[in-house]
């Protein structure tokens, strides 16, 4: 069997961490992000056609790491979501303590994708590159 590990999942269909920084910065709400929690994020798409690549190469069973390349802390992913938006709202990092979320997350959550790329698998886009396809296509379908 295979297990396919990811982390930061954001795409169309739903609320995710790129749609809530995205909504807030353009009615120019002031923002608060954790800047002490390093992790990757993952464009759905992108994830599901890394499945359906698994799906038809063979490779040996076993724990893949599937993210879009590059990892920063959720305030630095903000700041991305921010600048390729064109605004200038205020972002403040914050500390994991200073926002006690209901749920305890790791200080360092960073999937290493080795594995995949050793058994010859397409690597993930850089995060970037995923996150400008997600706003443009969120930007033209949102209702204003």
């Amino acid at each position: 069997h295979y297990v396919v590990r990811t982390a930061g999942l954001f795409g169309q269909g739903g609320r995710n961490f790129v749609t809530a920084i995205a909504e807030r910065a353009l009615r120019g709400e002031a923002l608060r992000v954790v800047g002490d929690q390093i992790c990757q994020r993952t464009y759905a798409p992108d994830l599901a056609a890394a499945l359906l690549e698994l799906a038809v190469t063979p490779v040996a069973f076993g724990t893949f790491h599937v993210t879009n390349e590059g990892a920063g802390s959720w305030y630095s992913f903000a700041e991305m979501v921010v600048e390729r938006l064109g605004r200038e709202v205020a972002l403040q990092p914050v500390s994991t303590a200073e926002w006690a979320a209901p749920a305890w997350r790791p200080a360092w959550s960073v999937l290493s994708g080795a594995r995949w790329s050793r058994v010859g698998m397409t690597p993930l886009r850089p995060v970037e590159e995923a996150v400008a396809e997600y706003l443009e296509s969120w930007l033209a379908t949102r209702p204003t």
